[in-house]
């Protein structure tokens, strides 16, 4: 009786584990969730409420420091900064305020910031985590120039970095996908970042886990704080030397060896690396294999690419699983002439080859140009030939020989985009393609200067203006909108050069109503008018 008496005083009940935490959040807020649960864990219920003031809230604070921003551009930095506001409070329901009383975040600018290791242009933004609280959690330096040679910041940028900013405060890692709001970038984007599904999920589901905690501590609930932990054999993917068209696999074994369940997301960095799972969960002491295979229809050559995989393992919160795969092309068109065929005015005879590896499987059946004028024919042909792209010199190869009339019935200026199409009698490519260009006469590339809408503050714009095989000179370069000015980089060959444009800054609002006027030497086209299109907001 005695010793049953005594396993009761001194066998407590198991403590609960703690919130299972969602794929994709960021280290500092697993520290921070760790740091409660540890703290429930020991019953330091005073402690776990200090450390809980680390976790985001839903009700935020921040200190907006503009005093080194251009006085012009404060007004529009700050409508930036409440449409990123606006985005975040729609999706998580908070409600996001500017103030100094105990901000939770904190933004300023500086001139320029630098370059991050490894990178040849200055950081866009830096954090600043602060595991004091009390003081403010995140702090974001923006900076006013970006790229090299430095220009100006467009306004946009600072909405990205706001919202990049704010996921960062609510939980959300970084992410390698550019245009998304956890998608941050160094360069000088043009477009707002747009949410994506997976990132308004993940905020809700971090607010959550926070709130539970919160409740925890409030409580006095022990809990075990959970700790996943991911192991990945193998750590990268290599599935050697396949042919075009074959379809490889390939497999990761992913172990849990914590003591919770491990929540896993799984994103490829391209559409032709796919996984048969996007997302799983592996309880604690199981292993699960990862299958996926590879696309090798499009690409071929000795290729990389990388699979991303989100865990709430905070040991290894985002880790990248390289993926490399020799894919040996069933195919080739080479064109000798280059992509770009500059036509004279009674049109151009050009060669190209069809070149087949020794078990490609595929023979041709007819031959068509689609895009341009012109006609194509085919005859069996072998011989010796440089691959450049595939980095391949000089050899013998076989195949068949295209014979390629354009009749050069195109406008002057203008380059139009070619197809060539073969068909054949294999059914995984029952056509081959191949894209060219056709140019009559000297072009500018694109064919409008395009602004888009325009910001305050001073922008810079390009342009090619191209005539392969064809030396010209840029005299002047002008516009009848007074805006602009420009600098002509010429390339080595005379046949192409490059017009940057920089706009004042201080353009009128409404439509852009104008054009940049071009003079060359060319006796058949001494001016190029290339209009403009933007607005100025």
């Amino acid at each position: 009786m005695m010793l049953a008496s005594l396993l009761l005083v001194t066998i407590a009940p198991a403590p609960d584990f703690g919130p299972m935490l969602p794929p994709g959040v960021n280290a500092n807020y697993q520290s921070a969730v760790l740091a409660v649960e540890d703290k429930l864990s020991a019953s330091d219920f005073k402690a776990a409420a200090q450390s809980a003031l680390l976790l985001p809230k839903t009700t935020v604070t921040v200190q907006w420091d503009d005093s080194k921003v251009p006085a012009d551009l404060k007004a529009e930095f700050a409508s930036q900064r409440d449409t990123a506001f606006q985005e975040w409070m729609g999706i998580t329901k908070s409600v996001i305020k500017v103030g100094d009383d105990h901000p939770d975040l904190k933004f300023s600018f500086v001139a320029v910031l630098p370059n991050p290791p490894a990178s040849g242009i200055p950081a866009g933004a830096t954090y600043f985590w602060s595991d004091s609280p009390g003081d403010v959690r995140l702090e974001t330096v923006i900076g006013l120039k970006r790229m090299t040679p430095p220009e100006s910041i467009n306004p946009v940028n600072v909405q990205n970095e706001v919202a990049a900013a704010v996921g960062s405060y609510f939980g959300l890692a970084t992410q390698p996908f550019p245009g998304t709001l956890m998608g941050r970038s160094d360069m000088n984007i043009q477009t707002p970042a747009q949410p994506s599904t997976s990132e308004m999920l993940l905020a809700i589901k971090t607010l959550e886990v926070a709130h539970d905690l919160r409740v925890a501590v409030q409580k006095h609930q022990r809990l075990t704080p959970t700790r996943p932990k991911v192991f990945f054999d193998p750590k990268s993917i290599d599935m050697g030397t396949v042919l075009q068209g074959d379809g490889p696999t390939f497999t990761v074994q992913i172990t849990n060896t914590g003591n919770a369940p491990l929540s896993m997301r799984f994103t490829p960095d391209c559409g032709c690396v796919s996984t048969a799972d996007h997302q799983q969960v592996v309880q604690p002491g199981a292993t699960y294999l990862l299958k996926g295979s590879y696309n090798t229809f499009l690409t071929v050559g000795q290729i990389h690419h990388a699979l991303l995989v989100n865990t709430n393992d905070i040991d290894q919160p985002s880790v990248i699983v390289p993926v490399q795969i020799i894919v040996k092309p069933r195919f080739r068109f080479l064109l000798p002439q280059g992509n770009v065929i500059l036509l004279p005015e009674g049109g151009e005879d050009i060669t190209g080859y069809l070149v087949l590896s020794d078990n490609s499987g595929i023979t041709p059946k007819d031959a068509e140009i689609a895009g341009v004028p012109g006609k194509v024919s085919m005859e069996p042909w072998s011989g010796t030939l440089a691959d450049p792209e595939m980095n391949e010199g000089p050899m013998e190869r076989h195949g068949y020989k295209l014979n390629i009339h354009l009749t050069g019935q195109l406008p002057v200026p203008g380059r139009d985009p070619a197809t060539l199409w073969v068909t054949t009698d294999n059914s995984k490519f029952p056509t081959l393609q191949t894209n060219f260009f056709a140019q009559r006469g000297i072009v500018a590339l694109p064919p409008e200067l395009y602004m888009g809408q325009v910001g305050p503050g001073p922008r810079k714009y390009s342009l090619q203006i191209s005539g392969p095989a064809k030396k010209f000179h840029v005299l002047k370069v002008s516009s009848d909108w007074p805006h602009l000015t420009f600098d002509i980089y010429p390339n080595g060959d005379g046949t192409q050069y490059v017009v940057q444009a920089t706009y004042d800054g201080h353009g009128p609002e409404g439509p852009i109503l104008g054009s940049v006027n071009i003079t060359t030497d060319d006796s058949k086209q001494p001016f190029i008018s290339v209009p403009i299109n933007g607005t100025i907001k």
